[in-house]
């Protein structure tokens, strides 16, 4: 409740599924990602019990997990990031990740390679995408991919929601210089979060150029607000969200 900040429900999905995001599709219906479990959930609107279970076990890697997090939907479509993390060698990418696509009116996954045999995704650029991804007026959803942490294999691209494709990369991690973590993009232009050589967290412009730096793994997520960007700071003497200038780059919060 917005009121008091006071918890009005509460309900399991299982013990050990780890469940990961939500999503409400136009037709009323809820959808729940488990990171630990072969399962897409359906919940009831209302009481937010699970009603049916969609096996989400064919899109697994060798492990048997096929580590499902993020939802974005446009439409009546779920798309899910769909990460393949070896359990067995430091749950790094297994191969390659994909988002892999639902249908909320037939409930049905939707095979985007139908010359491939089985249910196919739309194959990424980058592996193991981590950040939240972010849909555009245009029909594309921005996936931010991390690869494998170390190596700058990962970047920010775009997938075509129409063609079913991922059209490459906007910006890499080469040339960020980091892993990526998190970011918000503006219409072509943004900010990233990034791991640094110290094991803390930097924000930097597309360009590479940085804004903020921290001395731990202080910075979790950065998302736009009008002309603002907020930042999400974890730090222990001094957690909160600050506020900074869009298009300067000023922080405008002072604590």
């Amino acid at each position: 409740d917005p009121a008091d900040w006071s918890t009005v429900m509460q309900v399991s999905v299982g013990v050990g599924k780890n469940p990961q995001d939500i999503a409400f599709a136009p037709n009323g219906t809820v959808w729940v990602t488990c990171y630990d479990a072969t399962e897409l959930l359906q919940l009831d609107p209302i009481t937010l019990a699970t009603i049916h279970s969609y096996s989400t076990a064919e899109f697994a890697d060798a492990d048997g997990f096929p580590e499902t997090s993020w939802i974005t939907r446009i439409n009546d479509r779920l798309y899910i990031l769909n990460q393949r993390l070896d359990r067995d060698n430091w749950w790094g990418p297994a191969d390659y990740s994909q988002l892999i696509v639902f249908d909320t009116i037939t409930e049905n996954w939707i095979d985007v390679d139908q010359n491939i045999a089985g249910t196919q995704g739309i194959l990424l650029n980058g592996t193991n995408p981590f950040c939240q991804p972010e849909p555009k007026e245009d029909g594309t959803i921005l996936v931010g991919t991390t690869g494998w942490y170390g190596s700058l294999d990962g970047g920010i691209e775009v997938v075509d929601t129409n063609s079913l494709l991922s059209n490459g990369f906007i910006v890499t991690e080469a040339e960020l210089g980091n892993d990526l973590l998190d970011f918000a993009d503006n219409n072509g232009s943004g900010f990233v979060i990034v791991s640094n050589s110290s094991w803390g967290t930097d924000i930097l412009r597309y360009d590479g150029s940085t804004v903020v730096s921290s001395t731990g793994w202080d910075y979790s997520h950065i998302t736009f607000d009008g002309n603002q960007l907020l930042l999400c700071d974890r730090s222990y003497s001094s957690s909160g969200v600050r506020v900074f200038d869009a298009t300067s780059a000023t922080e405008l919060t002072t604590s």
